[in-house]
């Protein structure tokens, strides 16, 4: 249940909270496998679908055949007053399993409700909902589609790395004749392929800035006595933790019984106790990280070993002239980033530009947003043509177009604007007339869980 970083103005990804897009093409053993669902001969002692859904329409998004395999809880719907979401998706998957121990489907699909879309529905670009439900024909006892991984060796700052299939700037994702594979081709940077992008911090302090993860970070806030999440590994959990943990962002994931068993229901209830009392516990967030090691599985994407795979420099951190000492009189710096400016005035790398301060979760001012800004940008009231404008913000840097292209940040990437876009409030340099359409590019808030 992990926030996934905000960032960019990426037009593509406005349109990313709609229906599911269509699938990829089914392979010849897939095809097969969907035979018995489509005559009707599956039936949910075969395959269930658990369905984790807030006011979803499940119906539109699933196909026919699996319809009645369904199991869809929805709290937000239940009359007459819709209840608090309670333990989110960790509540309503450990509560089918405690209450159905006894009689578990051979193979369960675990998802949550809103459609499985890229990005914004957590479905890894190249994979499909049919590959988990029809996975079970292929004799595995877990799948998923591995989209992020995060460092566990520092449990204050939960660095992250996206799976390139993940990041809409990235590739689709290899398919093998039963979906999408698990791992990326590789663990590096692959430039637009299906590898990892770069490692961005997810930071657990209060007032962390840019890279807090804000959502885990109140949750453990407001936690009489919370864990680390070594701690509720080995604690609670009882499953092992890796250095670098690979798992799916949103939860989606599908097992066979066995798997199930290999843990009494004793242990299930035990974790649905930790989340049964929080509307938004940070033990769901650490549960998103350990559904494959609770189930007896270990996602291996870094053939070179945890250290390799988060070495090199963070998101965005390419490497940049800096100022000599002593020189910072003679240069100009309107962007405070102690590199010499090379964008002319009128032009800049924006993340954001005219954005209102709300579209920043909420916030009210420069400090509310700054968690929404990379800190080597410059986070300031919007100069519009009119003049400065208090009620927004711009997050912009004057690096060169070059330099503009290659920045990541929290696996997302700016837009060179190449007018309208004056260094200072007192530029002559935007034309009144002129569209301020980058306003419109609010800072995305793609949730790994929503």
């Amino acid at each position: 249940m992990s926030p996934r970083p905000r960032g960019g103005l990426l037009l593509a990804l406005l349109a990313l909270g709609g229906a599911a897009a269509p699938g990829p093409e089914l392979s010849p053993e897939q095809r097969a496998a969907l035979g018995p669902f489509e005559a009707g001969a599956v039936t949910k002692r075969d395959v269930e679908i658990v369905v984790a859904a807030c006011g979803d329409d499940v119906a539109a998004w699933l196909r026919p055949a699996f319809r009645p395999l369904a199991t869809v809880t929805d709290p937000c719907r239940k009359a007459p007053v819709a209840p608090a979401n309670v333990g989110r998706e960790s509540a309503i998957y450990l509560r089918h399993i405690t209450e159905n121990y006894d009689r578990l489907a051979a193979w369960t699909v675990f998802t949550q409700g809103h459609a499985p879309s890229e990005y914004g529905g957590h479905l890894v670009a190249g994979a499909a909902f049919d590959d988990y439900v029809l996975a079970r024909a292929s004799g595995r006892r877990f799948y998923h589609v591995v989209s992020s991984a995060v460092a566990t060796t520092d449990p204050q700052n939960l660095r992250h790395r996206l799976r390139g299939a993940f990041d809409p700037n990235g590739g689709a994702a290899a398919r093998d004749a039963w979906g999408a594979t698990e791992c990326p081709a590789g663990p590096e940077l692959l430039g637009g392929g299906d590898g990892f992008t770069a490692p961005f911090d997810m930071k657990l302090k209060a007032g962390a800035g840019e890279g807090a993860f804000e959502r885990l970070a109140a949750a453990l806030g407001r936690a009489a006595a919370p864990r680390s999440l070594p701690e509720y590994a080995r604690e609670v959990a009882a499953a092992p933790l890796a250095d670098v943990v690979f798992f799916a962002q949103g939860a989606r994931f599908a097992v066979a019984r066995e798997a199930i068993r290999a843990r009494p229901r004793a242990y299930y209830a035990a974790l649905l106790a930790e989340v049964a009392a929080e509307n938004d516990p940070y033990q769901s967030y650490y549960n998103e990280y350990l559904w494959p090691a609770v189930f007896g599985h270990s996602s291996d994407c870094a053939p070179r070993g945890p250290k390799a795979f988060f070495a090199g420099a963070s998101a965005g951190a390419a490497d940049r002239r800096r100022l000599a000492s002593g020189t910072s009189a003679t240069i100009r710096d309107n962007d405070k980033d102690g590199v010499a400016d090379a964008a002319v005035d009128g032009t800049c790398c924006a993340f954001t530009y005219g954005n209102a301060f709300a579209g920043c979760s909420g916030a009210t001012d420069l400090a509310g947003a700054a968690g929404c800004c990379p800190s080597d940008f410059l986070l300031r009231h919007s100069i519009q043509a009119t003049g400065e404008d208090t009620t927004s913000y711009d997050c912009v840097s004057f690096r060169s177009q070059t330099d503009c292209a290659a920045y990541s940040w929290s696996g997302m990437t700016p837009v060179w604007m190449a007018a309208n876009c004056p260094h200072t409030t007192s530029s002559n340099v935007v034309d009144a007339a002129a569209p301020r359409a980058v306003g419109l590019l609010a800072l995305l808030a793609l949730l790994f869980s929503a």
